[in-house]
């Protein structure tokens, strides 16, 4: 009588060092997916795509009016990304930089496919205009890339092609 709960004690001992091995196993698996599930996640929050409010901007004077579809940028991310690396842009469309307070904002074209032109706009009113601005040359180091900024205070600008 004592061999036999001795043979089950053993056998319990030898069961539960090959379900400690599957338990190490799975527990492993566990881990991995919980780091992948960290990288994961901290990839979707630092590189989210960013998915911009569009709206309609009418520009009007001395009877004429015209409507452009825009892509609304208003956080830093948006206004420093632009219309960068895009290939084009359709006719009336365009994108509008709104800016918290008047200020003087500098614009520069890096890794722009397309030229188009920047209308300045205080308040309501076009302050000025920098017209078909040009993408940059190939092989031209992002620091001396050309600048362009509007001669008074701003609320928004409006690149158009």
């Amino acid at each position: 009588m004592l061999s036999s709960p001795t043979l089950t004690v053993t056998s319990l001992f030898w069961k539960s060092k090959r379900w400690g091995r599957l338990v190490t196993t799975m527990s492993m698996q566990r881990i991995y997916i919980i780091i992948i599930g960290f990288v994961v996640a901290g990839i979707v929050t630092f590189y989210r795509p960013t998915f911009l409010t569009e709206g309609n901007v009418t520009l009007g004077g001395s009877g004429t009016t015209k409507t452009f579809s825009v892509k609304i940028a208003k956080t830093s991310d948006e206004i420093i990304r632009g219309l960068s690396f895009r290939y084009y842009m359709p006719r009336n469309k365009g994108m509008l930089f709104v800016f918290s307070k008047p200020s003087r904002p500098t614009f520069w074209m890096k890794g722009m496919k397309f030229p188009l032109d920047i209308l300045w706009i205080k308040d309501d009113r076009i302050v000025d205009i920098s017209r078909n601005v040009p993408i940059p040359e190939m092989g031209v180091y992002n620091t001396d890339l050309p600048t362009y900024a509007p001669r008074d205070d701003i609320n928004y600008a409006l690149e158009v092609n």
